[in-house]
């Protein structure tokens, strides 16, 4: 059920990924710097809510759990390496300043 859940999304962020670079020559500067703060709020707000973790009980975290297993030191950092990878990352390819480079940055 995961591989398959993960190829759905993974072709969902794909076409995301086009989208901007496509609208990016189309939407005027005004426009853009909107998707750009939307972008960035969503972001730091993502960040904030990586706190609310701590106060999980440890059964929150295992395999089965969307959290993953280990505790949640284990889980800020795997969302950490994600958000680089998977959004940040992306997000820069077409010219949009998404959140922290690094992890010292994203941490609260």
């Amino acid at each position: 059920m995961w591989r398959a859940l993960l190829r759905d999304e993974a072709m969902h962020a794909r076409f995301a990924w086009v989208f901007l670079e496509w609208a990016r020559t189309e939407l005027d500067a005004e426009d853009w710097l909107e998707v750009e703060s939307a972008v960035r709020t969503r972001v730091t707000e993502t960040i904030a809510e990586w706190r609310s973790a701590a106060a999980l009980a440890p059964a929150s975290f295992s395999w089965v759990s969307p959290l993953g297993a280990g505790d949640a030191a284990t889980y800020r950092r795997r969302a950490e390496a994600a958000l680089l990878t998977f959004v940040v990352a992306p997000f820069a390819r077409v010219g949009i300043h998404a959140g922290p480079e690094n992890r010292q940055a994203a941490s609260p």
